[in-house]
Order: C-alpha cells, then sequence, then structure tokens
C-alpha cells in the first residue's frame, strides 16, 4: 500500500462521514502528482497560459450575454423583465456579486472541479432571493440511508469543518461530465497529465533559459587540472558570461585553452513545436477553437468563421442549456412552469460587420418579417414616432403589408402621385378599417408575382438576345445562365409564393415553381435553335420577343389556381 493511500484513508478517519468534503490545503497537499511529475492543482493549472485563456473564453462569452425570462401568451412569448427571477440572473444573484461575476466563479469551478454550484437562499414563501457562489471544494453530495435516499449536499466552512445540510432543490448545479449523473469531474482530474505536460515544459524553458538556455560549449585544457582549478575556472567562466544580461561578453582563454560549441539536441529543437502542440491539446480538453487561445498557426480568414460558429453551436449552447434547465428546475415555480421559461440570449454573439448586418436587415424588412422600428431597437436606436415605423413591408412594391392585402397593388399602379405642395385628401378606403376577401388577398399575391417574373423574364430576353449572336456556344450558355438564373429567380420570387402557399392553403414549392418556369424557358429556346445558322438570330429574337408581360400573368395565375 503506498503512502499517499494511507494518508488518504487515516484522513478519511479522523473526519465524520457526514463532512468529508477537504479544505482546499488539504486537498492540494494530497493531489497526485501527473505523469510528467508537475503537481495539478487549481493554483498551479491557472498558471498555464492555455487553461486559463480557455476558462476565460467560455466563461467571459456566456457571462456577457443576457439571461432572458420569457412569459408565455397564448401562442406567442413575450420577454418580461419585471419577473423576480431577472434580478438574480441577469443583474445581481446576490448582494456580494454582478451577474458577470457570478457567471464567471460558476463556470471556473466547473471547468477546473467539475461542478457549478450556488446556494438557493428562500424568502419565506419560498421563492429564490439569492443565489450564493459556493467553491466545489466545500460540498460533498450524499444521500440518505436507503435504497430511496433522498439527495442532498453537506457544505463545509473554509476550513472543512461546520458541515450543515443543503437539500437538492436548494442547490443550483450543473456537473460537467458527470458518470453518474450527479457528481462531475473536473479537468484537474481529467486532464492532469495534459496540463501537467504544459507546466512542465513551461518550467523546463523558464529554468533552461535562467541557466543560458543550455551549455553554450565546453573549455578544454591541454593539461591535467585539479578539482579545484576546474570549480574556479566554471565559477569565473559563468560569472561573466552566465545570464541573459551578459551574453555576447568577449572570452579571454589562457594556457592554451580552447571553447568547443555545443549543437542543441533534436529534443530541444523540438521543444517549441512541443509547447505549441499543448495548445491544441488544451484546446481539445475544453472543445474550442485553437485560434480562441491565440493560436493562428493553421487559421484562415475562411475557417475562422465557421470554427466561430461551431464554437457556439458544440460548446457554448449546450453548455448554456444545462444552466437554463437548472433554473427551470430549481428557481421556477411549479406553478410557473407551464408559462415562464428562462433562456440565455445567444443572440447577442452575432456581432457581425456593419456591411453584412445592414444587409440581413435590407432583406428582413423587404420580405415583411420585421419593421423599421425593430431594425432601430436591434440598432440601439430609438423608434420612429406613429405607425409608420411599425409598418411590415413586401418585397415588390415596398408597400405597407395591410394595404397590398387590400388590393393596394392595382389601385397604387393606377393612382398618380399627388402634386408636391397640394394636400393629399384620404379617399373613404382608405380612412376606414379594411376587411380583406380572399379574392383581394389573392389578386394582390398574383400582382407582386407577376411583377417580379415580368422583370426577370426581361433579363432572359436579353441575355438570350446576346447569346444568339454566338451559335456555336448557345447551348452551353443555355446550361450556365439557367443554372445561376434559377437561384436568382427562387430568391425574387420564393417569399410571394410561400405567401401564396400560406393563403391558398396547398403545399406549393417554390423550388418546383422555378424549375417549371426554367423548363418552359430552356425548352421554348431550344426549339427556336432548330434552325440554320443564318436564320439563327432571328429564330431566338422572335422566340424571346413572345415573352411579354402575358406570360407572367399566366404564370401567375397558374401558381394560384394550381
Amino acid at each position: 500500500m503506498s503512502v499517499i493511500t494511507t494518508i488518504r484513508q487515516n484522513v478519511a478517519r479522523w473526519i465524520a462521514p457526514e463532512a468529508r468534503a477537504l479544505p482546499q490545503q488539504v486537498a492540494d497537499a494530497l493531489t497526485v502528482r501527473s505523469s510528467s511529475g508537475v503537481a495539478v492543482t487549481e493554483a498551479t493549472a491557472l498558471t498555464a497560459s492555455a487553461v486559463f485563456a480557455a476558462i476565460r473564453v467560455i466563461a467571459e462569452t456566456v457571462a456577457q450575454v443576457d439571461w432572458e425570462i420569457y412569459q408565455k401568451s397564448g401562442e406567442a412569448e413575450i420577454e418580461i423583465d419585471d419577473h423576480p427571477l431577472y434580478r438574480l440572473l441577469d443583474e445581481e444573484p446576490n448582494p456580494e456579486m454582478t451577474a458577470f461575476s457570478w457567471r464567471i466563479a460558476m463556470l471556473t469551478s466547473y471547468y477546473l472541479h467539475g461542478n457549478m454550484l450556488a446556494e438557493i437562499e428562500r424568502s419565506g414563501a419560498g421563492l429564490p432571493v439569492n443565489l450564493w457562489w459556493i467553491h466545489p471544494s466545500r460540498v460533498h453530495v450524499m444521500r440518505d440511508p436507503g435504497p430511496m435516499g433522498r439527495l442532498f449536499y453537506r457544505v463545509t466552512d473554509a476550513d472543512g469543518l461546520n458541515p450543515v445540510r443543503v437539500e437538492s432543490a436548494n442547490m443550483y448545479h450543473v456537473p460537467l461530465l458527470a458518470s453518474d449523473g450527479v457528481t462531475g469531474r473536473g479537468l484537474i482530474q481529467r486532464a492532469r497529465n495534459s496540463i501537467g505536460l504544459s507546466l512542465g515544459m513551461e518550467e523546463y524553458s523558464g529554468s533552461s533559459f535562467a541557466n543560458g538556455a543550455r551549455p553554450a560549449g565546453l573549455l578544454k585544457h591541454p593539461g591535467k587540472l585539479t578539482a579545484d582549478a576546474r570549480s574556479n575556472i566554471r565559477s569565473e567562466w559563468e560569472a561573466l558570461h552566465r545570464g541573459a544580461d551578459k551574453a555576447g561578453r568577449t572570452a579571454v582563454l589562457q594556457e592554451g585553452m580552447e571553447f568547443q560549441p555545443m549543437q542543441m539536441s533534436a529534443v530541444d529543437a523540438q521543444l517549441l513545436e512541443q509547447r505549441q502542440f499543448q495548445i491544441s491539446e488544451i484546446a481539445r480538453w475544453f472543445n474550442i477553437p485553437p485560434h480562441l487561445l491565440r493560436d493562428l498557426s493553421r487559421a484562415t480568414f475562411g475557417n475562422i468563421e465557421h470554427q466561430g460558429i461551431e464554437y457556439q453551436t458544440y460548446t457554448i449552447r449546450p453548455l448554456c442549456r444545462a444552466m437554463e434547465q437548472e433554473a427551470q428546475r430549481k428557481l421556477v415555480s411549479r406553478a410557473e412552469r407551464s408559462t415562464i421559461h428562462t433562456e440565455l440570449d445567444l443572440d447577442d454573439l452575432q456581432l457581425i460587420d456593419r456591411k453584412s448586418r445592414f444587409d440581413a436587415y435590407a432583406v428582413a424588412r423587404q420580405n415583411g418579417w420585421m419593421s423599421a422600428n425593430e431594425i432601430r431597437d436591434e440598432e440601439g436606436m430609438n423608434p420612429i414616432e406613429g405607425e409608420e415605423g411599425d409598418a411590415y413591408l413586401i418585397n415588390g412594391n415596398m408597400i405597407p403589408l395591410g394595404l397590398a392585402m387590400a388590393g393596394g397593388v392595382a389601385s397604387l399602379n393606377a393612382t398618380p402621385a399627388p402634386v408636391v405642395g397640394e394636400p393629399s385628401v384620404a379617399t373613404p378606403e382608405e380612412g376606414r378599417a379594411v376587411a380583406v376577401g380572399e379574392t383581394e388577398m389573392a389578386g394582390a399575391l398574383a400582382a407582386i408575382l407577376e411583377g417580379e417574373l415580368s422583370r426577370l423574364l426581361t433579363k432572359e430576353r436579353n441575355a438570350a438576345t446576346r447569346a444568339a449572336g454566338k451559335p456555336s456556344e448557345f447551348l452551353r450558355w443555355l446550361d450556365d445562365f439557367y443554372g445561376d438564373h434559377a437561384g436568382t429567380l427562387e430568391g425574387a420570387i420564393g417569399p410571394t409564393v410561400r405567401a401564396i402557399a400560406l393563403h391558398t392553403g396547398r403545399a406549393i414549392d417554390p423550388g418546383e415553381v422555378v424549375r417549371r418556369h426554367v423548363e418552359q424557358s430552356r425548352q421554348a429556346l431550344l426549339t427556336a435553335a432548330e434552325v440554320s445558322v443564318d436564320r439563327f438570330a432571328e429564330s431566338v429574337e422572335s422566340c424571346v420577343r413572345s415573352w411579354d408581360s402575358s406570360r407572367a400573368a399566366m404564370f401567375a395565375q397558374g401558381v394560384l389556381r394550381g
């Protein structure tokens, strides 16, 4: 039996079974060394730059997002900020911590020790009023005797003494990969060898550098030296040349002595490469891309964005879900669980460049699922006064959705714009609430689809006319053009086709609609191309000349009627 095992058993006898949580000083003293010979504790692990950076980036990622409270109202979910949980989760979990610092402490203990723990202080009515973070070294998970014994927690003071019982319902607890479903194990235990190796190489590099990186060479003397002579020569040489601040000094050799430089070994030459590999190894343990640890050796402009998305999807999102579910289970009362839920808002992490962000807003605005005020709210701007800021627009004529539903497309096209300076007079139709009928709605959607198709048919006519000038390359152009044009078509008419599907209650696939249109155009052009070369251009031009507004109108009605 090893000495360490004996000490552990003796310590276990000294402490009562209900107070087995050891103080951190004792736990650190009993820490088993890693395979590299370096002891890994909470204090030493955080001196490894990769470990510190990994915990910091994950903890600060989660700490910076809002923890929202949502209330179900019919089919909608409304964000509320007047619920008592909003203060606990998003502002001040307890009088000594902000929400940011509380999450940092929780996630640091989660990764180092495998458990994030906070005691839930409740009011007389049983409602949570404070969340007190507890270091995992002070907590021991236990069960009452019997096969169905209740789970509870023994919490000690900082010295491992004065244990108190905390019921499971009053302990916010998220374990890291708990094999028993209850108690997690942190990376101090699981990644001990990887962290120890990183610390060992750091220590080796530091001590080697302090000693001059390695013996720079040998001093050879033609004669035989006594022990005192060797010691004196070594002392004088080191006093003159040892250390980075004495590098480059001129050496003076006497009595036929020679200096023989020593070559760096392959092991030492690979030390930097090994330390680089340890960054990837630590990143693997924490499930984060290496570029977040500032290792850009394999990063490119193309893959960093995708790695960032994977980081949010496979690292941050599962962690947030675990935290949300524990909050739902122990902080939301049973009476409210069907209507109240909490959520860490990961949309806050989607900070893209200004142009891309505004392009996304333009798509949302033009397709009718974001208003101007919703966009301004996302940008932290004040709303536009009046109804205009809350109006939804649709693609095509960029008019209010309600007006389009009432058949406003045709009326706008037919009514001339008012003369500048003259007061506009509201018509009776504009001054009353419009009850939208099925026919009017269908007509509005068909008019929008017809307008989009007419515009795109003009593009097809122009492109085909130009391509007709090179009969030998016409078939290749046909494949290339319509291969790209199909995507343009679907992007332009897709929202309107989906709106028609919702209105009619029929399953209409925009992709199938586009394929049908493309096939009609291709077949018409292939038929027109079956002529002699001298008549080729005329035949193609005659074909596309027939693609006037009537074709777009017939196609739109076909989609509407199925």
